[in-house]
Order: structure tokens, then sequence, then C-alpha cells
């Protein structure tokens, strides 16, 4: 039996202009996203300095593997150097957590979604995301645009008034994430925003002496165990292991960076741990979540 995540990939593209001018390059993708081949990473890639953004969009996504995703964060970093951003759309709850788990991508729940952070909060969820920002604070709309904000209400269930609380909220954040990220050094460990509204910022330290700092800028510290090169370490092991020889019931394996853990989705113990001998990672670096799919 041939399953959506088997079918080939496709993708179309089109041009969503902004009100008040911009456009966004839209890639809806189709069949599931293995590697650097699918055709909706090719056409992201062709996204010129026309436009303000790419958005890939993921509603017809039922699979995005570990090879997938880091072709994902290959395309965030080329658009990023040549002036543009690139933004994923998707609503799939595993999805979502693979790819905000990677802090150099930035995810939004639809396309709609994507305009409205791009149109009216310049796209201040980058600096929650690992993209690089300027000196200094994060640019904000002078007045979020009604027919943007009504999208936003939209998709992702809130009050007018609740998506214009959410964009400061997250346009504060990302000036507190960009000055602890440069202040915590290599004991940072990432951070996320949670509450309806984006409401309560967490920045992750693996420095109990730092604790004190992320408090003062008015984040919620929490200490971990791991930090981020330490995550990225076990998941290029991971990588390679699985490029000498495609592991056999290891469909997806991806860094939870608010779960402070790498994560590897898998159909059995055995599995994963077939995988993980072959890339010299101990079963204690990793956790593993069983899954079907």
């Amino acid at each position: 039996m041939v399953t959506t995540a088997d079918r080939p990939g496709a993708a179309r593209t089109e041009v969503v202009r902004l009100p008040g001018g911009g456009s966004l390059w839209v890639v809806r993708a189709e069949g599931g996203v293995r590697d650097a081949e699918h055709p909706a990473l090719r056409a992201v890639a062709r996204s010129g300095p026309e436009h303000d953004a790419a958005v890939l969009d993921l509603a017809l996504v039922p699979l995005v593997t570990a090879p997938g995703v880091r072709a994902l964060v290959h395309h965030a970093h080329d658009l990023t150097e040549r002036g543009s951003s690139l933004l994923v759309a998707t609503d799939d709850p595993r999805t979502r957590d693979r790819l905000t788990a990677d802090t150099t991508l930035t995810v939004v729940p639809t396309v709609a979604a994507a305009a409205a952070t791009v149109a009216t909060a310049g796209l201040v969820l980058a600096g929650l995301s690992g993209s690089a920002q300027a000196e200094g604070e994060t640019a904000r709309p002078s007045a979020a645009a009604p027919g943007l904000l009504k999208a936003m209400s939209r998709d992702l269930g809130l009050t007018t008034e609740q998506a214009k609380t959410r964009l400061a909220n997250e346009a504060d954040a990302a000036d507190t994430v960009d000055a602890l990220r440069r202040a915590l050094g290599d004991s940072y460990a990432g951070a996320h925003l949670s509450g309806k509204t984006s409401a309560r910022l967490t920045v992750a330290t693996t420095d109990e002496r730092e604790r004190a700092r992320i408090t003062e800028a008015g984040a919620t510290a929490r200490v971990v165990g791991r930090d981020l090169g330490d995550l990225d370490r076990v998941l290029k092991a991971l990588d390679r292991a699985a490029a000498k020889s495609a592991p056999e019931g290891v469909r997806v394996w991806y860094a939870d960076v608010e779960r402070n853990a790498v994560v590897v989705e898998t159909a059995t113990n055995a599995a994963a741990h077939k995988l993980l001998g072959r890339a010299g990672v101990g079963g204690d670096e990793v956790t593993l979540r069983h899954t079907d799919a």
C-alpha cells in the first residue's frame, strides 16, 4: 500500500501580495519531504530579492524526515545570506515540534499567519528561532493592518486585541532573546514563548549562575543539562549514520529545544538502538518516541 508519505513529491508556487506593498513567494508542497530533492525545496531556493520572504506551506505534507529538516535549515541560511527569509507554515503538532525544535527555522500555522508576521511584525519571530538580528531593537509596526489582524484572529483563534498583544509580546521577546543569546554565550540553550498571546518567555541556560541575568531581563529562567552544541553533535552523528545506510523503522530524529533533548521517532526500540549503535550515540543521549507514521 502506498501511503501519503510515500507519494512522489510535488510543488505549486504563487506570489501573494501584501497590503501596503511587498510580496511573498509561496511554495505549496505535497508528499513526504524526505530530502533536499523534493520539488518544493528546489522551488524555495528560487525565491528572489523581489519578494519579502519565502513561505513553504506544508499543509499537504504528512511527513518531514530529519534530512528534510536539515535541507530546510540550509535553505533558511541561504535566504538569510541573500537578504530574505524563510517561514514554514504547518498546523500539524508533530511536524511543528520537529521544525521548531531546530533554532534556525521560523514556523507559523498558516500562510495567512506568515503574511501577518512579515507585514506587521517585521519577522519578529526570527529573533526566537535563531536567525541573525541586527543590533538594536526589532522593528515594530506603527499600526497593524486590519486585514492581517483579522487573518491572525482567524488562523490563531485570537481576538483582535489578543493578536495585537501577541505581536507586541513577540517583538519584545525577540529583542530580549537576542540580547541574552549574546550575553549567555555557549551556555545559551534555547528559548520559547508560551501562552495564547506569547506572554511568557522562557530562556534556557546550562549555567546556574546565569539564572539571575535571565530573570532580570524579564524572562523565566530554566537551567538544563545540555547546550545547543551538544544536541547538534548528536543530530549530526545520527545524520552521518543514516547517510551510510537508511535506518529501517526509524523515520525522524530532531532536537527538541524546549525539552532539551534529541528525540528519535521509531517503530520499535530495536530499530532505534540499531541506528544509535551505528552512530556511536548512547541510549541515554536521546529520547525515544514510538510512532507508526
